[in-house]
């Protein structure tokens, strides 16, 4: 096996026959070979290994599934076994049979690989396949109550409704165990290592990113808590990191905001949770999160600096790498021992090691075994996207960043060595990136070009700071406050260069191979045929993924309506040659993502059904991607946080929310659109859910075609409709209502009579949505249903009735020629109640033909006794219409967001 690149030339891995370790005379190789020779695939061997590990994870997680007991676990562990013996035995013979030179190095390797493999493959299994053996998941298939005595294990995460906690249950109603459990708990957190008795009943763990990540970290089930009460303080050890990470806290905030010395704190130990979810969210869009996730670079400031201090102490070689070794141990104990510090202890270690044992020191295989052995100590941290990302970005440090410093132009040396590890940190992480979230910031890299300076020197200020602020809070204060400037410079790069640039995602495969070219192109030679190669594919890429912004900023040629797939939730987009209309927008900032890249920079109306997160949640994020001229929503009391934020969002944006009102017809370009839904005040107060019942049904006209908007609406407000005029709900495209919901009543699609069907739907979502009875209920009538969950995001040409026969196929598109939805990657999980930016909103421009859109209640135009024409509803900051402010009619002198019923 060969030695991969980056290996020392004194470890004895040089191929060159005939020069010893000091490039002396020729000289004929021991035998056995030496050690460096064997430990040259060391990289090969940590990559096998965390390889291994996710293989493990993958079978034992199929065994779970198939309810494999322990014992046939341990029997597929043995004949695992046996597997790997037999391999081992016939590479040792192929080797000794065919190596020609130095026999044995290539056995050696190889058996060393296969063994790696086994292991790691076969201890995950196990760990896995004996989950359900124990105290706890016993109580979870039980059911009921019991006491139980815990002990916090993790430091508690912040989540939308409290603290997430993880706990090693000690014993359950007297009766010892050793087993983790999971539990939520509200403010304030526990401490690390305080004792608790606690009533709880257990439930298996939830599917999806955030179950796999509790089991990673030995989990076995969620707690449902019904009380708590301290039991004991924490240790002695526990106590005084705990007030360690007070005194810093305190130091940092007190000369700056929570904002400002959250991030410094960050820096310093990792802990993020003074720092606003704004924030957060910014430096997640621009991948500078890395600078608050401990590892490498905290670990050498602080080895720096107890180093500087040794150094003029005069301790003796040995006690100064003593006195390392236990600082690095204490500083992975003070960050909750996050992956990305172990990762960077154990490398500082290896490399403690080496160097009292004489050997010359090589990073690269300093991380490799820092992997390696974290890997077999605890093979589930293969799993680990904290590790991963460490591990990967400082091999992009050491490997790819050498030959980007080669390709640069003439610049100052400092700011080359600045952008050469940005690059390289980032071309290393791109796969990564992509196989997890599915997308990678295009602007990251200029981001941590800006911020990876300004954060060093904040951070050294801090940790100065951090030390001093232990001896007396007085004097760590003023060196955080110095280190806030820097910390700014760090928020502005996060925020400024949020959503520049956009993003290369798999859902749009052009992106990602312009991002792969350009990736490619830095790895290689200038002017030599790869290049040239890499600089076509990263032009060709572009060109493909700039079409869709050209072309989507041109008007349709036809009435079509695009469901955006934005999971289990609605977006709509309803267009004509003059006019755009979007209806809801999902959970997320999935709909306004999609907007930006598919070239739609300006909408003439913004629809929100009623406020539900799956409707509402990704509206704001649309206000500020894009130029909007209206909302229309209908007030209905509720708490929801993102209703506050549209409307605080919309006042900035000067957009106006306006109510619509039942009979308003109004006309925006060449769309008219006619309210039939909800009535004034609060008819379904009694309702099963009011919100559903009370969402906007609008019908919109172009020419002879017509689309049906029903948001959620359920049985009472369908029959509420059936018993007016049904004619008006005569359409040929229906937005199915509630997304295919078993709760419509079947007459009402009579009434509608559509020719097509679409219907919003997640992939294989808890409700169960569509319903089969809504479309058999649909099919039965000869409507052409279509999905989103099986088609992903699809547009469809709203068809002529009279030109267009029954049962035809329609003249539609799929974004995603029809996968299932399973197969494409969505963005990583946010947890409940947090919000993702899409950063900085568009400029306004000019609206679709010239029009725009405006205030419900303005006095029709001449001519034109049934409809009401929308205009701008603004004249330098006072409205047209609706109350001064520009909020909704009715809403009085009540915060944004509280709307009146």
């Amino acid at each position: 096996m060969s030695t991969p690149t980056g290996s020392d030339p004194d470890d004895g891995s040089d191929p060159a026959a005939g020069s010893d370790a000091t490039g002396g005379a020729d000289v004929p190789r021991p035998t056995p070979p030496p050690v460096g020779a064997v430990l040259g695939p060391l990289p090969v061997w940590a990559v096998t290994a965390v390889v291994g590990a996710l293989l493990g994870e993958l079978i034992g997680e199929q065994l779970l599934a198939a309810d494999v007991r322990t014992s046939d676990a341990w029997r597929w562990g043995w004949a695992l076994v046996g597997l790997l013996a037999a391999g081992m035995i016939m590479t040792v013979v192929v080797g000794r049979a065919t190596s020609r030179s130095r026999p044995g190095t290539t056995t050696v390797g190889t058996v060393g690989v296969i063994l790696v493999l086994g292991v790691c493959v076969i201890g995950t299994v196990l760990r896995i396949a004996t989950v359900n053996d124990g105290l706890l998941p016993d109580l979870a298939r039980q059911g009921g109550v019991r006491e139980v005595t815990a002990t916090v294990v993790h430091e508690p995460r912040p989540i939308a409704t409290g603290w997430s906690v993880l706990v090693r249950i000690d014993d359950v109603e007297g009766e010892p165990t050793r087993e983790r459990a999971a539990l939520t708990l509200d403010d304030p957190p526990p401490a690390l290592g305080s004792r608790w008795d606690a009533r709880a009943s257990a439930r298996p763990l939830p599917d999806g990113g955030y179950g796999r990540w509790l089991s990673r970290q030995h989990a076995t089930v969620l707690l449902d808590v019904v009380s708590w009460e301290a039991q004991g303080d924490p240790g002695h050890l526990a106590a005084a990191s705990e007030h360690v990470r007070e005194r810093i806290r305190a130091a940092s905030t007190r000369h700056l905001s929570d904002r400002t010395g959250g991030l410094l704190v960050g820096f310093v130990t990792g802990d993020i949770r003074l720092l606003p979810d704004a924030d957060a969210e910014a430096m997640r869009a621009t991948g500078l999160t890395h600078l608050t996730a401990v590892s490498g670079a905290n670990v050498a400031i602080l080895v720096g600096g107890v180093l500087l201090v040794i150094t003029l102490l005069r301790f003796p070689a040995a006690w100064r790498r003593r006195t390392i070794a236990l600082t690095v141990i204490w500083f992975a104990f003070l960050t909750r021992f996050e992956p990305s510090v172990l990762r960077a202890g154990s490398m500082a270690l290896l490399v403690l090691l080496v160097a009292a044992r004489g050997v010359p020191r090589d990073a690269r295989h300093a991380l490799a075994g820092a992997v390696l052995l974290l890997v077999l100590i605890d093979p589930r941290l293969a799993g680990s996207l904290g590790l991963l990302l460490s591990a990967t970005a400082t091999a992009g440090v050491l490997v790819v960043a050498p030959l980007v410093r080669e390709r640069l132009p003439p610049m100052p040396r400092r700011l080359a060595d600045v952008v050469s590890i940005s690059i390289g940190a980032q071309v290393a992480v791109v796969p990564l990136l992509l196989a997890t979230f599915g997308e990678v910031p295009v602007a990251s890299v200029l981001a941590n070009i800006v911020a990876v300076p300004a954060a060093a020197i904040a951070a050294v200020l801090s940790f100065t700071g951090s030390v001093l602020a232990l001896v007396h809070l007085e004097l760590g204060a003023p060196l955080f406050a110095i280190a806030g400037l820097p910390a700014r410079v760090v928020l502005w790069s996060a925020h400024t260069f949020a959503g520049v640039g956009g993003t290369a995602e798999l859902a749009r495969p052009a992106t990602v191979v312009a991002l792969l070219g350009g990736c490619l192109w830095v790895l290689t030679t200038r002017r030599t045929r790869p290049a040239r190669l890499a600089v076509a594919i990263t032009i060709a890429g572009l060109v493909a993924a700039g079409l869709p912004l050209v072309m989507g900023g041109l008007s349709p040629a036809d009435f079509t309506v695009t469901a955006i797939d934005v999971g289990q939730g609605d977006a709509f987009l309803i267009e004509s040659p003059s006019a755009r209309v979007l209806v809801d927008a999902g959970e997320d900032d999935t709909a306004a993502r999609w907007l930006r890249a598919n070239g739609r920079r300006q909408l003439d109306v913004v629809v929100v059904t009623h406020p539900h997160l799956d409707h509402i949640g990704g509206v704001p994020d649309v206000l500020r991607a894009v130029r909007v001229d209206a909302v229309w929503f209908h007030p209905v009391p509720t708490d929801i946080p993102q209703l506050e934020e549209m409307f605080e969002v919309a006042d900035a944006r000067d957009v106006p929310v306006r109510i619509p009102r039942v009979g308003d017809r109004t006309v925006v370009g060449d769309l008219h659109l006619e309210v039939l839904h909800p009535p004034s005040g609060r008819p379904y107060r009694w309702a099963r859910s009011e919100l559903n019942e009370t969402s906007i049904v609008a019908r919109v006209h172009h020419g002879d075609r017509r689309v049906l908007i029903t948001g959620d609406i359920e049985v009472e407000a369908q029959t509420d409709l059936l018993a007016g005029d049904a004619t008006r709900l005569h359409a040929e495209l229906l937005l199915v209502p509630h997304h295919g919901a078993g709760t419509s009543v079947p007459a009402f699609f009579d009434a509608v009579d559509p020719l097509v069907g679409v219907i919003s739907a997640g992939f294989e979502n808890r409700h169960g949505h569509p319903h089969p009875d809504t479309l058999h209920a649909l099919q039965q009538r000869g409507t052409e249903v279509r999905r989103t969950d099986l088609e992903g995001t699809l547009r469809v040409v709203v068809p002529d009735r009279y030109e267009q026969p029954r049962g035809r196929s329609l003249q539609v598109g799929s974004e995603y020629d029809s996968r299932a939805a399973h197969l494409r990657r969505r963005r990583p999980v946010v947890a409940a109640g947090t919000r993702a930016s899409t950063g900085r909103a568009a400029r306004r421009g000019p609206g679709v033909g010239g029009r725009s859109a405006g205030c419900l209640g303005t006095r029709p135009v001449a001519g034109a006794a049934d409809h009401l024409a929308l205009r701008r509803p603004y004249v330098r900051g006072v409205a047209r219409c609706g109350d001064r402010q520009g909020r909704p009619e009715g809403r009085g002198g009540e915060l944004p967001g509280r709307p009146v019923g």
